[in-house]
């Protein structure tokens, strides 16, 4: 045993490694600093298909607004439940903005 050991020292230690870094990394998942993003609060009927026509952008499709959602909130678009609070891609600059129009 000691010689296996010896003899994968250096593999070990990297498998070690890389897993405590993939451990780190996926505890960090900090997507594009959500702090400059408003948050809503679902309805009861709300969808994501919805939520894309009322706080459309021009920086994206529907589509891929809808799939920022999913990604960042970390849901399915099945799963949305009246109540639940979810980051829109929307900046609160862009909101105050289209609020004073």
């Amino acid at each position: 045993m000691k010689k296996l050991l010896k003899s994968y020292t250096y593999t070990l230690s990297l498998a070690v490694i890389v897993f405590i870094f993939s451990l780190f990394f996926s505890m960090n998942k900090n997507y594009d600093n959500l702090d400059k993003y408003i948050s809503i609060t679902v309805d009861h009927g709300d969808t994501l298909w919805k939520m894309a026509e009322v706080y459309k952008t021009e920086d994206l499709s529907r589509d891929e607004f809808i799939n920022w959602i999913i990604t960042h909130n970390e849901i399915s678009a099945n799963s949305l439940v009246p109540g639940d609070s979810i980051i829109i891609p929307v900046t609160k600059t862009n909101l105050s903005l289209a609020s004073k129009q």
